[in-house]
């Protein structure tokens, strides 16, 4: 589900119909159902399905197989009640099934369903659109839909059930009137939510049915909060004030707190224009983030249109705040969200509130992150905030249910909403997972992420073939550098010219006009800035000073038929990866005019991203990047400025096949072409970095921009950022296991502050209870561990495996605590996205060293089990504890 764009073209708010002479409802005119929720003495009465529960344990029970902690959590959610979606004619068959369970098991307990059927649903996105279609017959098909779902509620007269009804549907009829589908479905929409709800309404064990009203980021605005309340009451009228219809349900698949503290709002992630302060109805300022402030808001002007003023939140993904949402609209598969309060009654609350509930059975999928006949771009790579590799709406998303599992606030731990300056920073943790999961058996949990045989220990990603990152180290082997000494020793610009692992090819080699300086430059700037494996990044330009009469064409080319520059393996035989990272800017942008071929093969063209007019192609205005293998488009998304696109085309030479990976910022990659055959064919020096355009026309200067070009054997490395992560015995480079052992990042301009001890023979970092895992102030005596120490780094060797040894640091406890033994790992390898080579933290000044050098720093702390002395002579991996740096600084 989704909130939509904010700020939109209104719907004019229709007069409420009157009722008793000719007068608007007043609160006293309008009865409705009592709560159902008000006798949940011992805890909410709802019913959990066995569907979500089957859901749970089959998908992410095996995947998390070994953590035991984190199965423990995962059962919990599985039997925490949720909302069933009836979001096809063919699900209303589990109603008989939840029927005869509840029966079976004599439960006390209410079946809750959501109807969610509309024909053209979700009028203004594409993910979750239905199966019925207004134009084929859908109100008559919605119309049986709600007969067969009344037919089976009739047959167990003894079984009680509360409904929501239609998310996402009467919201977008008060804002999106400007969008044509809505606009073409509000007919169709208005008969059959009133039919519904007439419908519906006749039936004794409905104990209350509660419409969507969206959420505080959609129609708590000022603009909106009129003509929602007179809509609301407009259909409600219509429908003849439907006794069973209670009120509304709010925040359903959102990620909205309940309340933030006055003053708070400001202080969130969202970028201005969201942070805005309202006017309320009682005249004085509000600030409106959350879904109390939108409830006490609507609130009234329900009550004068006469519509019953009860509501619903649903939380079941509101358990981290701030999340990684950038813009309060973007609602799909967001990151850094969790789990959040389990089911309750709200009225402690709040009077408006009947309960806090789980409309949203987490896991299941927002919307597909792949180009499809679904595919929304608030799913894609476009939106750094959305999580990629999704699945289609409503499927099974494991990935996204493990953070939901990690950030998770079941208990609803008050959260701190205010950043403390970066001067105060002591950690940062990726979220409340992290924080509470850094080592569990620390504190007192019986299963421990370690321990790690030495035998075990290795790097889970492919070995680099060729590598063509710009100042990766001092060693002059590795090293490129584009100096001007290099460019005015260049001669000619053809095959033959090799610099570094590099070779030009520029047409009109000998050109005077035409200065490699001119069309190849090389600076910081022009990198990803999260490809921290790079200290710089290539600048491609276009100009008429690098053309034939047929194209222009500025290119480098991967020099891999010399000994020095490919040590492991040619890059045309068996599997391998070809990786680099893209970006064009709204200064000398490519033409869309012209067709524009890039960081493909000579030999066939097999594999390709494209760009501009293409023959063939549907996009008239020539403002797509495409992939291509083998001549047919398989990818393309819009080509926005700015945005970095990090590329992998994953060849298997020996089996003629070709798969595509892509991400965006530092997004991890995902496949989003598997591997389909293609006439693979490389001599091994054909490969081309940059590109050419067609025709040759036009006089202005075209930049593109690259970073971290590197060539890998199997298995893929899928990260972008530097990252070590430890998990299940090995070290491993794949984001969704690292993310269950992640823990805290140690960043400049800190104090060491981290440890406590419990009890004999249990430590822990000192966070306190409630510890919101977004920054944490110095703040923790008499438990401070303090130490000037900073860290920096050696210049990393080229070692095909780690090389690891332990060094002590030693230093007090302001307390009558042991002396803490800390390790560092030195950790000496050249990996594909980078160096991670770590020396003991120093003692230096307390002056800041520059974040510039702060790479991955890696603790390893000392499990007191085992004797000091023993662990400071011959430490064991059993005895030691990895915290490695978030992603996300």
């Amino acid at each position: 589900m989704k909130s939509l764009t904010l700020l939109c073209a209104l719907i004019a708010g229709a007069k409420a119909q009157t009722g008793n002479g000719g007068s608007p409802p007043t609160a006293a005119d309008v009865s409705t159902i009592a709560s159902p929720f008000a006798s949940a003495d011992s805890g909410i009465k709802l019913y959990a399905n066995s569907f979500y529960q089957k859901e749970v344990e089959d998908n992410a029970i095996p995947a998390l197989a070994g953590n035991a902690t984190l199965i423990a959590t995962a059962k919990k959610v599985a039997t925490t009640p949720s909302f069933f979606w009836l979001d096809t004619t063919k699900k209303v068959e589990y109603i008989p099934q939840f029927v005869k369970d509840v029966q079976t098991r004599k439960l006390d307990v209410m079946i809750p369903l959501v109807v969610y059927n509309l024909p053209d649903r979700d009028c203004n996105a594409k993910a979750s659109n239905g199966e019925l279609l207004s134009d084929e017959g859908g109100v008559a098909k919605y119309k049986e839909y709600i007969d067969a779902i009344v037919k089976e509620l009739q047959a167990a007269p003894s079984v009680k059930f509360v409904l929501v009804i239609e998310p996402d549907s009467l919201a977008n009829l008060v804002t999106n009137m400007n969008v044509p589908k809505c606009a073409k479905a509000k007919p169709a929409y208005e008969e059959c939510t009133i039919y519904a709800l007439t419908q519906l309404n006749k039936l004794e064990n409905v104990m209350a049915m509660y419409l969507d009203a969206g959420h505080a980021g959609w129609l708590a605005w000022p603009a909106n909060l009129d003509p929602a309340a007179a809509y609301f009451a407009q259909i409600y009228e219509k429908a003849g004030r439907p006794r069973r219809v209670r009120g509304l349900v709010t925040n359903v698949a959102n990620y909205n707190p309940w309340s933030v503290p006055e003053g708070q709002c400001s202080k969130l992630k969202y970028t201005d224009e969201m942070r805005q302060v309202w006017s309320s109805a009682g005249g004085k300022k509000v600030e409106m983030c959350d879904e109390k402030h939108y409830i006490e808001e609507l609130a009234p002007r329900l009550t004068a249109k006469g519509f019953p003023a009860h509501f619903i939140m649903d939380t079941s993904r509101s358990g981290k705040y701030p999340t990684d949402q950038k813009h309060w609209g973007n609602w799909c598969n967001a990151k850094g969200t969790g789990f959040g309060r389990v089911p309750a009654v709200g009225t402690s609350e709040s009077p408006l509130l009947d309960a806090f509930v789980w409309v949203k059975p987490g896991g299941e999928c927002d919307g597909t992150s792949t180009p499809g006949p679904r595919f929304d771009s608030f799913c894609g790579p476009e939106k750094s905030e959305a999580m990629q590799g999704a699945p289609e709406a409503g499927q099974w998303f494991e990935k996204y249910f493990e953070q939901l599992l990690m950030n998770e606030n079941l208990d609803n731990v008050p959260t701190k909403y205010e950043r403390v300056p970066h001067k105060e920073l002591v950690a940062e943790c990726f979220d409340l997972f992290h924080c509470y999961q850094l080592v569990p058996h620390l504190l007192g949990f019986t299963d421990p992420p370690l321990p790690v045989p030495q035998s075990s220990l290795y790097w889970d990603s492919g070995p680099v073939l060729w590598d063509g990152r710009f100042d990766l180290s001092t060693d002059a082997t590795y090293k490129t550098s584009f100096s001007s000494k290099v460019y005015s020793t260049i001669k000619s610009w053809s095959f033959s010219t090799e610099v570094g692992p590099y070779e030009y090819y520029i047409p009109a080699a000998n050109s005077p006009t035409a200065p490699v300086s001119d069309l190849i430059a090389v600076a910081p700037a022009f990198k990803n800035p999260a490809d921290t494996s790079s200290g710089q990044g290539l600048k491609i330009t276009l100009t008429q000073k690098a053309t034939t009469n047929y194209q222009w064409r500025t290119e480098l080319i991967p020099h891999t038929f010399d000994a020095a520059y490919s040590k492991k393996g040619m890059i045309n035989q068996g599997l391998v990866f070809y990786h680099f990272s893209m970006m064009r800017k709204d200064a000398n942008p490519p033409s869309k005019t012209q067709d524009h071929q890039m960081c493909y093969f000579e030999n066939g063209h097999f594999v390709e991203m494209r760009y501009g007019l293409l023959a063939g192609s549907q996009d008239a205005e020539g403002s797509l990047l495409h992939a291509f293998i083998d001549g047919q488009s398989r990818w393309n998304t819009t080509w926005e400025p700015d945005v970095w696109h990090n590329i992998a085309y994953e060849i298997d030479f020996s089996k003629n096949t070709v798969g595509f990976w892509h991400s965006t910022g530092n997004d991890s990659l995902a496949q989003i072409q598997a591997p389909i055959k293609a006439s693979t064919s490389s001599n091994g020096r054909d490969f081309h970095f940059g590109g050419l355009k067609l025709p040759p026309s036009g006089t202005g200067q075209e930049d593109w921009y690259f970073s971290g070009n590197y060539i890998e054997g199997a298995p893929i490395t899928k990260e972008i950022l530097n990252s070590i992560h430890l998990t299940n015995g090995k070290l491993v480079r794949d984001e969704s296991l690292a993310r269950k052992h992640q823990c805290i990042t140690f960043l400049t301009n800190y104090t060491f502050r981290p440890i406590l001890k419990l009890k004999d023979n249990i430590w822990a970092f000192s966070l306190p209870q409630g510890f919101n895992c977004y920054r944490q102030s110095v703040v923790d005596p008499p438990f401070a561990f303090q130490t000037t120490a900073r860290v920096v780094l050696p210049t990393p060797r080229h070692d095909s495996s780690p090389q690891i040894r332990y060094e002590r640091f030693r230093g007090q406890v302001d307390c009558d605590c042991l002396d803490l033994q800390l390790y560092l790992v030195t950790l000496s390898r050249v990996t594909p996205r980078g160096t991670h080579v770590l020396k003991k933290l120093q003692p230096k000044s307390s002056a800041a060293i520059p974040s510039t050098q702060i790479s991955t720093v890696i603790v390893i702390i000392s499990n007191p089990s085992n004797s000091l002395a023993a662990i400071n002579k011959s430490p064991k991996p059993s005895d030691l504890l990895l915290l490695h740096p978030s992603m996300e600084k």
